[in-house]
C-alpha cells in the first residue's frame, strides 16, 4: 500500500502542479484581461459592457471557429459552410478587437465595431434565414442591434441606427419578394405582402419606440439612480473617511481599547491592545474579559457601570498576557451604544513602567527618609544603641529582611557582639559573641568590603545561626578607615537582594557609622568630662575636708557613678595588727560588710594588698578563695568583683574593692580610670591620716599655748593677789556672753585668750605703783594707762595671739569716747573689747579690793544698767543682763 501510494504520488504531483500553474496562469491573464483602465464613472458601466460583449464575440466565435474547422477536416462528417467559417472568424476577431480597444480608452470606436458587428450577423441571419416574417434569428438580432445602439450610443445616433435597421429590413424583403414590382398592386398575395411589410415597419417601429422610451425611462431612472447613488458613494465615502478617521484615532491610541458586549465577549480591540496582551486580532475576538483578568484584578460589568452612573475611571487592575505573565493596568470603563447594540468600551493603560517608576521614587523617598532620619538621630542622640535601634528599624521598613541587625566589632577581644536589637535571631545568639575568623561577618570585617551571598548553603564561610537562610547580605560599618562592625541582612529567598539594596545598606552604614562615631565621640569625651568633674569633685572633697569618712563617701559615689559598678567599699589597713577593717561603703544591701575583718593575704582584698596588684574576678560563684565573705554572693549576689590596692607613697593604705551583680566586661580604659579614683582614695586616705596627725599634733600645740597664757594669767594674779582668779572668771562669762551675741564659733579661742591676757601689759608696771594700798596719783594713773600699750607690744610680735589684741588693747575703751589709750567710740570699739568691758567691770566690782569691799550684785547690775550708753554698748548690757538673769 505504502508502495502505490509512492508511485501515485510520483505520478499525480507533476500534475497537480502543473495544473496549479495553469490556473494561476489564467487567473493572472483573466484579470489582467478584466482590469480597466481609468474611466469616468459615466464611462465605465459602457466600457463593461463592450468589454464582456468582446469577450462574449470572442469566445463564442473562437468556439464555433474550432468546431467548423473540426468538421471540415474530419472526412466523416459533412464540411462546414465557407461562409460560417468566414463570420465565426470575423465574430472572434471583432471580439479580441474590441477588448483591445477598450484596455486602449477608445470606447467610441469599440462600439462602432461592435454595432457593425452585429448589423452584419443581422444582415446575414435576414438574408439568408428563413421568409422575413417568419425569420426570428434575424429579427431578435436587429433588434439586439438597435438596443445596444441605444445603450452604447447618444440618441441621435440611436435614430440613426433605427432608420438605418429599417431600411435595411425594407429593402431586403423587397428584394426577397419574388414579385416586388407588383407591390403595388392590391391582390391577395400582394396584400398580404403589403400588410407583413407594414407589420415589420409599424412593429418594428412600435417595439423601436418601445425600447427606446423604456430606454429613455430607464436612462432617466439611470440618472435618479445615478444621482442616488453618486450620493450613497459619497455619503458611503464619507462614512469611510469617517471610519478610517476613526479607525486611525482607534488604532493610533496608546492605550489599549476593548469592546465587549453584556455577555462579556470581545467585539472589537485596537493594535495596541493585541501587542499590550501577546494575541492577535483574530485570536482576541474569541476571548472574553475574564480571560485577561488575572485572578487578583479588578472585574467590572456592565450592571456595575450602570449602577456607577455609566462609566469609572482610574482603576487599577491586574490583568494577564497570553504567556500567562501578569502585569498593572488602571483603566477606564464606560457604556455606549453601537449600532444598536450596548458595549462596554474599555481604555486600558499598561502601568508597569510607571508602577516601577512609582516604585523606585517610592523607595528613593524611603531612602532619603532613612537616611534623612539616621542623620537626625546621629545629630541629635548621644546613645549608641538608639542610633543602631533607629538604623535596624530603617533596614526593616525599606528591605523587610526576614533576619537583619548589626554586630558591633572589638579590637581588644577580636570578636563581633551581635547587637540586642538585631532582628527575628535565636534567643540562644542575643547579644553573643562571635570569634574574627567565622562567617561571612569576618571575612567582611578582614577586607572592609561588603559582601553578598546568592545561596549561604553553598558557601563554606557561612556560619549558620539560622538555619532556613539562603541569601545574605554584608556590608562593613565604617569611620574613615576603622571598622566599627557590619549590618547583615539575610532572607528565606534564593538570591533575595540586588545591586540596589547593596548600594542602600552601603549608604546606610556610611551613615550609622558616621553617627556611631560621633556618639562614641560624643561620649567619649562626655565621659572625660564627667571623669574630669568627678576627679574635680574629689580633690574638693580631699582638700575641704579632712573627714576621712566625708571623703571617701563622696570618692565611692564617684566611683559607683563613673564606673557603672553596683557597689564598693574602701578597707583601711592597720599596720599594727596587719588586718583590714571596712572604713566606707557603697551599694551594698546588707551590713554585714561593715563587719569585714582580714588578715592581711587572706581573702580576695588580702591578695589584692599582698600582690600589690589588681584582681578581677568575671563570676564569683566560681570562687573558691573567698569563703571568709561568702555573703557577698549569698546575701549580695554579687557576680563580678574588682579589686584595687590603695598605696600612698609606696605605703599601703587600703583596698578598694567594686562589685556588680552582673557580668561586667571592662576595657583598659575603664581600668585606668578606675585606678585614677583609687589613688585619689589612697591620697583621701593619707591626708586624712596625716590631718589627724596633724590635729593630734596642734591640740597638743594650743593645748600647751593655752597653758603657757592661763600661766601668764596665774602669774599676773599671783604679783596681784587681789585680782587673784578673776582672768579665769572673766574669760568664761565672756565667752558665754560672746556665745549670746552670735560671735562666731572661730573667734572664741581668740577672744577667750585676750580675756586671759587682757592685764598682760601690767607686767611692765612698776610694783609700787601695782601695788600701792592707797590712791595712785595723776602721775602714777597715767602709767597704769599705758599697760595697755605695753600689751600691744609684748603680743604684737607672737603670730598665735596676734587675733587676741582686741581685747589687751581696747578693754578700757568706753562707748562714749572719754575712754583710753585710743579714746575710740561707739562701734569703732572692736566687739570683743566691748564684750570684755561688761564683764570685766562687773567681776571687779562684786570682787573685794584692798581700797573697797565687793558689791552685792544688784547694786553692781544697776551700775551697769547706768553706765548704759556711756561706758558700755546698750545691745551689749541688755545682753549681759540676760545672762546674768539666766544663770540665776
Amino acid at each position: 500500500m505504502g508502495f502505490q501510494a509512492t508511485h501515485y504520488d510520483w505520478f499525480m504531483n507533476p500534475i497537480k502542479e502543473y495544473w496549479l500553474a495553469f490556473r494561476m496562469q489564467l487567473a493572472t491573464h483573466s484579470q489582467a484581461i478584466l482590469d480597466l483602465p481609468e474611466y469616468s464613472k459615466e464611462e465605465e458601466h459602457r466600457a463593461h459592457i463592450l468589454l464582456f460583449s468582446g469577450l462574449i464575440l470572442f469566445v463564442v466565435g473562437g468556439a464555433l471557429l474550432c468546431v467548423q474547422i473540426y468538421q471540415t477536416l474530419n472526412p466523416t462528417i459533412e464540411p462546414a459552410p465557407l461562409s460560417d467559417i468566414a463570420s465565426d472568424l470575423f465574430a472572434a476577431l471583432v471580439g479580441l478587437a474590441t477588448i483591445y480597444l477598450i484596455k486602449s480608452k477608445k470606447p467610441l470606436t469599440a462600439s462602432l465595431l461592435i454595432l457593425s458587428c452585429l448589423f452584419l450577423i443581422s444582415l446575414s441571419l435576414l438574408i439568408f434565414g428563413t421568409h422575413p416574417h417568419s425569420n426570428v434569428s434575424g429579427i431578435l438580432s436587429l433588434l439586439l442591434l438597435v438596443t445596444m445602439a441605444m445603450v452604447l450610443l447618444k440618441p441621435q445616433w440611436s435614430w440613426l441606427v433605427f432608420f438605418i435597421s429599417t431600411v435595411t429590413l425594407v429593402i431586403i424583403n423587397l428584394f426577397l419578394e419574388e414579385r416586388y414590382l407588383e407591390l403595388l398592386i392590391p391582390r391577395t398575395t400582394k396584400s398580404k405582402m403589403v400588410f407583413s411589410l407594414l407589420t415589420w415597419v409599424v412593429g418594428g417601429g412600435v417595439i423601436t419606440f418601445i425600447v427606446y422610451s423604456t430606454n429613455n425611462v430607464l436612462r432617466n431612472q439611470a440618472k435618479r439612480s445615478k444621482v442616488q447613488l453618486e450620493a450613497l458613494r459619497l455619503q458611503e465615502k464619507e462614512l469611510k473617511s469617517s471610519e478610517k478617521r476613526n479607525r486611525s484615532i482607534f488604532e493610533g491610541v496608546q492605550d489599549a481599547i476593548l469592546l465587549e458586549n453584556d455577555q462579556g465577549k470581545i467585539l472589537d480591540v485596537n493594535q495596541r491592545a493585541c501587542e499590550m496582551y501577546g494575541y492577535d486580532y483574530d485570536q482576541f475576538l474569541t476571548k472574553t474579559l475574564a480571560d485577561i483578568v488575572s485572578e487578583q484584578g479588578t472585574f467590572i460589568t456592565s450592571e456595575y457601570l450602570r449602577e456607577n452612573g455609566g462609566s469609572v475611571e482610574n482603576i487599577k487592575s491586574i490583568n494577564r498576557k497570553s504567556s500567562g505573565e501578569r502585569f498593572p493596568v488602571e483603566f477606564s470603563a464606560q457604556l455606549q451604544t453601537i449600532d444598536g447594540q450596548e458595549v462596554m468600551v474599555i481604555v486600558l493603560r499598561d502601568i508597569t513602567e510607571r508602577k516601577a517608576t512609582e516604585q523606585a521614587i517610592q523607595r528613593q523617598l524611603k531612602e532619603l527618609t532613612a537616611l534623612h532620619r539616621i542623620a537626625e538621630i546621629g545629630t541629635r542622640e548621644i546613645d549608641e544603641d538608639k542610633v543602631i535601634e533607629v538604623a535596624t528599624q530603617v533596614i526593616d521598613d525599606i528591605l523587610h529582611p526576614d533576619f537583619h541587625g548589626v554586630m558591633t566589632l572589638d579590637d581588644e577581644k577580636g570578636q563581633l557582639t551581635i547587637h540586642p536589637t538585631f532582628r527575628n535571631v535565636p534567643p540562644a545568639y542575643r547579644e553573643a559573641s562571635i570569634p574574627l575568623g567565622k562567617g561571612i561577618t569576618s571575612e567582611v570585617v578582614r577586607t572592609g568590603e561588603a559582601k553578598y551571598v546568592a545561596d549561604v548553603k553553598k558557601s563554606p564561610q557561612y556560619l549558620e545561626i539560622i538555619p532556613d537562610t539562603r541569601s545574605e547580605l554584608c556590608v562593613p560599618i565604617k569611620s574613615k578607615q576603622d571598622i566599627l562592625g557590619v549590618i547583615n541582612i539575610e532572607s528565606r529567598e534564593f538570591d533575595a537582594y540586588d545591586q540596589n539594596d547593596r548600594r542602600l545598606l552601603l549608604t546606610l552604614a556610611g551613615q550609622l557609622g558616621t553617627s556611631i562615631e560621633r556618639a562614641r565621640l560624643f561620649n567619649t569625651v562626655n565621659q572625660q568630662v564627667n571623669r574630669l568633674q568627678s576627679l574635680r569633685k574629689i580633690d574638693r572633697a580631699i582638700s575641704s575636708s579632712f573627714d576621712l569618712h566625708v571623703s571617701l563617701n563622696i570618692i565611692l559615689n564617684q566611683i559607683t557613678a563613673q564606673l557603672n559598678v553596683d557597689a564598693a567599699c574602701v578597707l583601711l589597713l592597720d599596720h599594727y595588727t596587719q588586718s583590714f577593717q571596712f572604713v566606707e561603703g557603697k551599694g551594698f544591701q546588707s551590713h554585714r560588710p561593715q563587719e569585714t575583718y582580714l588578715r592581711l593575704g587572706l581573702g580576695l582584698a588580702g591578695k589584692v594588698a599582698l600582690n600589690n596588684a589588681p584582681v578581677t574576678i568575671s563570676n564569683l560563684n566560681e570562687q573558691t578563695d573567698n569563703l571568709e565573705r561568702i555573703f557577698l554572693v549569698e546575701d549580695e549576689h554579687f557576680v563580678f568583683y574588682y579589686g584595687i590596692p590603695l598605696a600612698s607613697k609606696g605605703k599601703p593604705q587600703g583596698v578598694l574593692e567594686l562589685f556588680h551583680r552582673s557580668p561586667k566586661p571592662i576595657t583598659a580604659n575603664w581600668e585606668n580610670f578606675a585606678e585614677t579614683l583609687s589613688g585619689q582614695a589612697a591620697i583621701a586616705i593619707d591626708n586624712a591620716l596625716l590631718f589627724t596627725e596633724l590635729q593630734q599634733t596642734n591640740l597638743e600645740i594650743s593645748q600647751a599655748y593655752d597653758s603657757t597664757l592661763e600661766g601668764w594669767a596665774k602669774a599676773l594674779e599671783l604679783r596681784d593677789h587681789d585680782t587673784e582668779g578673776h582672768s579665769q572668771r572673766v574669760s568664761d562669762l565672756t565667752i558665754q556672753l560672746a556665745k549670746r551675741l552670735g560671735v562666731p564659733e572661730k573667734k572664741l579661742p581668740h577672744i577667750r585668750r585676750g580675756a586671759l591676757l587682757h592685764d598682760i601689759g601690767k607686767m611692765a608696771i612698776p610694783d609700787d605703783i601695782l601695788q600701792k594700798k592707797g590712791p595712785l596719783s595723776d602721775q602714777e594713773w597715767e602709767i597704769i594707762k599705758k599697760h595697755p600699750l605695753y600689751a600691744k607690744e609684748m603680743l604684737q610680735s607672737i603670730l598665735y595671739l596676734k587675733k587676741a589684741l582686741d581685747i589687751p588693747l581696747f578693754h578700757h575703751e568706753r562707748w562714749d569716747g572719754k575712754g583710753y589709750p585710743k579714746g575710740l567710740k561707739g562701734e569703732h570699739i572692736p566687739l570683743p573689747a566691748r564684750i570684755f568691758a561688761v564683764v570685766d567691770v562687773w567681776d571687779a566690782l562684786i570682787s573685794d579690793r584692798p581700797y573697797r569691799s565687793a558689791w552685792s550684785k544688784e547694786k553692781a547690775l544697776s551700775h551697769i544698767k547706768e553706765q548704759s550708753g556711756k561706758h558700755f554698748d546698750p545691745q551689749i548690757v541688755a545682753a549681759f543682763l540676760d545672762l546674768i538673769k539666766t544663770q540665776n
